[in-house]
């Protein structure tokens, strides 16, 4: 106890010495109940005052605490920021390749729709892409598929090498265009070496050639008139020559269609064009390509108000030689 006296005496010694006039001073003596409370109290206060002695000029170190701001006015209302949709990836099955699948990539000859000569020869050959996942090899077949073969052989080699997936090869057959004027198509597909048919695309389509027949000889045909030569009744009809050849002889046949008998010929004559719808006479012996020209024929005892029929045989030679062509019209016997 009279240790702890002697350690405050020389705090409160010290601090005299230090605080000098600053040190405040009580105007009373507060009353001393507990001698070592008030000695704990004073080692606290001069423990403080050292502190603040240590900063320069004597002012107490800063606050930590964070300072309140003053409001200024009302509070915003903070803007809520939606996130940004991240697509997600859907992973898609990647299809098979299969073996044998085609392309078809241009027609090289023959374009669709190309006019050909009855009987004239042609090539026709495709343009084809290996778009499977084999390669095409000596054994593959050009295959005839269907409609109209055209004299084509049911199969042809497709190559004498090989064709590698996405390579192209060219493949050709010998075709022959029909006799008769029309239109004309021809399927064809690939076969491999285990005899599998296969086309283009995934459905296996066919790819084909495509052809117009069109005649060289040919013409077209109306009812004119009757008109009289010499006493006689004559019929009359105009002609074109639509073809691109000379037509040079001609038969004719008159038919009563309601009395079922025939009025004239058959009759062949092979200078039968007359270029006046009211000539009486001798025609020409050919009938240019291009060019308008009337026949006519003389009747026997028409009876007036029956149907009959002009049945017209035009032929590319003399004697109907050559080519012929055959139409007919029907008119009323005046």
């Amino acid at each position: 106890m009279y240790g702890r006296k002697i350690l405050i005496a020389i705090l409160l010694t010290s601090l005299v010495i230090l605080g000098g006039c600053n040190w405040p001073r009580s105007t009373s003596t507060p009353e001393i109940s507990d001698p070592d409370a008030v000695n704990n109290a004073t080692v606290l206060t001069v423990a403080a005052r050292l502190t603040q002695s240590a900063v320069p000029g004597g002012q107490p170190l800063p606050s930590t605490a964070t300072p309140t701001q003053p409001s200024v006015g009302p509070v915003q209302p903070t803007a809520t920021r939606t996130p940004t949709n991240i697509p997600t990836r859907t992973l898609v099955p990647t299809e098979a390749i299969p073996c044998d699948r085609a392309a078809f990539v241009s027609d090289v000859t023959i374009p669709d729709g190309t006019e050909m000569d009855p009987g004239e020869n042609f090539t026709k050959t495709w343009r084809l892409k290996n778009t499977g996942s084999c390669t095409w090899t000596s054994g593959y077949d050009l295959y005839f598929f269907g409609q109209d073969a055209m004299g084509g052989p049911a199969s042809v080699q497709l190559t004498n090498s090989t064709v590698a997936p996405n390579q192209t090869v060219d493949v050709s057959v010998d075709l022959t265009a029909p006799n008769s004027p029309g239109e004309y198509r021809g399927d064809w597909k690939l076969r491999n070496s285990s005899n599998v048919v296969f086309g283009l695309g995934a459905s296996g389509a066919p790819f084909y050639v495509e052809i117009v027949v069109s005649s060289p000889y040919n013409f077209s045909m109306e009812y004119v008139n009757t008109h009289d030569c010499g006493g006689a009744v004559f019929p009359n009809v105009k002609i074109i020559n639509t073809g691109s050849e000379f037509l040079q002889s001609s038969q004719i046949t008159i038919d009563d269609i309601t009395a079922s008998g025939t009025l004239y010929g058959p009759f062949t004559s092979n200078t039968p064009f007359r270029t006046n719808a009211a000539s009486c006479a001798i025609g020409d012996s050919d009938a240019d390509p291009g060019l308008t020209y009337y026949i006519h024929a003389t009747i026997a005892a028409p009876i007036s108000g029956n149907d009959a029929r002009f049945t017209l045989k035009l032929c590319s030679e003399d004697n109907l030689g050559g080519t012929c062509v055959e139409k007919s019209v029907v008119f009323e016997i005046p």
